[in-house]
């Protein structure tokens, strides 16, 4: 991996951000023929859905509950 790239992914991990999931155009390239844009969009469309951000936070939840975290 190019040094840009693990330079930045640690500046975002230091600021607080999930970096160990990360998608890429290509993901999505490696099954569909489209280009850069389309792949983009569905990235975009699919990470941001609202299904799939509501899946995520009942899962924050299931597992804080899991590890015993208290609620502020």
């Amino acid at each position: 991996m190019r040094k840009e790239i693990n330079d930045a992914k640690e500046l975002l991990r230091k600021e607080g951000y999930y970096i160990s999931n990360l998608w890429r155009i290509w993901d999505v390239q490696e099954r569909y023929d489209c280009d850069d844009d389309d792949a983009y969009e569905v990235l975009d469309r699919a990470v941001s859905s609202e299904y799939i951000q509501e899946r995520i936070f009942e899962l924050i939840n299931d597992i804080a509950e899991d590890l015993e975290l208290k609620d502020k």
